[in-house]
């Protein structure tokens, strides 16, 4: 990190640059100042806004990104604070329109920024990621711009500020190298305290996030030493840029099964349905914790609320944010016994790999040993796992080959997930375990996991999940009676004779404990089996087999 050799200002020039209503000076003390600014004179700030006609605003990236850091502070009422949001996410749009028209560098870095998080806060991400590569290599054409924040630390105004937007919008996209290039080079373009820290401290957080995630603690935990001792925020700014320290430490916490200081960090972190770049993360960490400390049914509430309140930014289904959400429910739904739905989520995300875990495991729970196996192996053939699901993934390995009787296999796959712990403190892959599966697995393998004794009790509990398999037929039979048909319409689809179809109904109904049409349909959307078969199959004319014939 570089040196900050900025002259202070006193509170009274501040006054007195705001009270005459200097716009041009106003900009400058926010070049200078950054979140110190807002967070002391926002109140003041606002005042001489309001007076002005909504076309300054939008001709002064500064000005505006000022304004909307006022209102983040907590200088006006929630009504208001919304209503220029409204505006705000507005005004980025035409920025991103008008980005080439800047002839000033910090109007232009300021303008870039503001289009990024716009286009991120309406859920295209790509056009963020589109912007952001694009104001990178428009900077080089500034004079000067080698020693721009972009760059280097060298005084500019806000450093690093742009790579971290960059680093925030590649981690939502899903490209966490790019993320960590990005939060690197922030972190050094910082400068020190008491104005140039702001970035880098909030790049170290972010880094400490991606770190634990992944499993990596001893990394997660440099980067949040990095991050704390960086140099003091305003209080009103801490909680937005630290919200990524607070979820890896929770996480940290969680995989050491320390309940308590999990629960802290998760309380800093926030609501997941509140409007934080990170809320995915949140909502994540939150599901985790709820599943491992036994709060599955009060976890799967708050995770619904939290996508609810996102929905827009949910985007496809192979986001980061529709990853972790889907990996949390998984989660949420084994201790609850939902083995089906859990089936039923793998299913549409089958592909990837973040999944693999809570699929093979209900699968290996409920005595499909081949299948669990089988899905657990071809996980394992992708790059850059999380260690929890890498352990994971060899331990559910481990189970099936001891239950088939490979104990040479089951003994080697149990070796690999001790070893692949980076930290003997990561304990909670190990709970898809039985206490008498990690006996007789660490007696064949000739290794002591090392499993806290906090752990043991939970271990030995593991949920057998409900799971009601149904045959091709009963699938398209169910999807038939979805569709509306009657027996003889299913018969007349199936070409078969309407007392088959009646016997094979007859099948379903047994195997769901039902005894109507009704109560199947019910009972089979409550197991995410409404819609899995063959109506997910078009026919030759491009229509769901199980569409009622047209009369």
């Amino acid at each position: 990190m570089s040196s900050n050799a900025a002259e202070a200002i006193s509170d009274s020039d501040v006054r007195r640059i705001i009270a005459g209503g200097d716009l041009e000076a106003l900009e400058g003390l926010f070049d200078h100042l950054w979140y110190a600014l807002p967070g002391r004179f926002g109140e003041d700030v606002i005042a001489l806004v309001s007076a002005l006609p909504p076309h300054v605003l939008q001709e002064r990236p500064r000005l505006l990104h000022l304004v909307f850091l006022a209102y983040q502070a907590g200088a006006a009422a929630p009504e208001a604070a919304y209503r220029f949001l409204t505006l705000y996410t507005r005004t980025s749009e035409r920025f991103a329109r008008t980005l080439r028209t800047y002839t000033g560098f910090e109007d232009f870095v300021t303008a870039s920024v503001v289009a990024m998080v716009g286009s991120q806060m309406r859920g295209d991400l790509e056009e963020a990621r589109r912007i952001g590569a694009w104001a990178e290599r428009r900077q080089r054409a500034f004079r000067g711009a080698a020693d721009s924040p972009l760059l280097s630390g060298s005084g500019r105004a806000r450093p690093g500020w742009f790579s971290t937007q960059r680093g925030v919008v590649e981690t939502l996209a899903g490209d966490w190298d790019a993320a960590m290039a990005h939060y690197g080079r922030a972190y050094a373009e910082g400068a020190l305290p008491p104005y140039g820290h702001f970035a880098a401290a909030n790049a170290a957080a972010n880094l400490a996030l991606l770190a634990a995630y992944q499993g990596h603690h001893a990394l997660a935990a440099l980067w949040l030493r990095r991050a704390e001792g960086i140099g003091e925020l305003p209080d009103w700014l801490r909680p937005l840029s630290m919200q990524g320290a607070s979820i890896a430490h929770a996480l940290l916490a969680i995989d050491r099964g320390d309940r308590r200081t999990a629960a802290r960090h998760l309380k800093r972190a926030g609501d997941p349905a509140s409007p934080a770049p990170l809320w995915p993360f949140v909502a994540y960490a939150r599901g985790v914790y709820d599943a491992v400390f036994g709060q599955s049914h009060a976890g799967l509430v708050r995770l619904e609320a939290a996508s609810f309140s996102h929905g827009r930014e949910l985007g496809a289904e192979t986001t980061i944010a529709n990853r972790l959400l889907s990996r949390a429910r998984a989660s949420l739904l084994i201790p609850l016994g939902e083995g089906n739905k859990v089936i039923d989520i793998g299913r549409r995300f089958a592909g990837t790999p973040h999944l693999a875990v809570p699929h093979a495991t209900v699968l290996l729970r409920s005595g499909s040993t081949r299948a669990a196996r089988r899905i657990a192996a071809a996980a394992l053939a992708h790059d850059e796992l999380p260690v929890g699901d890498l352990i994971g993934l060899h331990l559910i390995i481990a189970v099936a080959c001891l239950q088939e009787g490979d104990t040479q296999q089951a003994a080697e796959h149990f070796r690999r997930a001790v070893l692949s712990r980076h930290e003997p403190t990561m304990a909670r892959p190990f709970l898809i375990l039985t206490r008498e599966e990690l006996e007789r697995l660490s007696v064949l393998a000739g290794i002591q996991p090392l499993i806290g004794p906090d752990w043991l009790p939970r271990s030995a509990q593991v949920p057998v999940p409900t799971v009601i398999r149904l045959t091709r037929r009963e699938r398209e039979v169910l999807d038939a009676l979805l569709a509306g048909h009657t027996a003889k319409s299913a018969a007349e689809l199936f070409g078969v004779a309407p007392t088959t179809t009646r016997s094979q109904i007859r099948s379903l109904y047994k195997k769901l404990g039902v005894s109507t049409r009704q109560d199947a349909l019910a009972r089979a959307a409550e197991l995410g089996l409404a819609g899995a078969g063959a109506a997910e199959r078009p026919g030759k004319h491009g229509r769901s087999r199980a569409a009622p014939p047209r009369r």
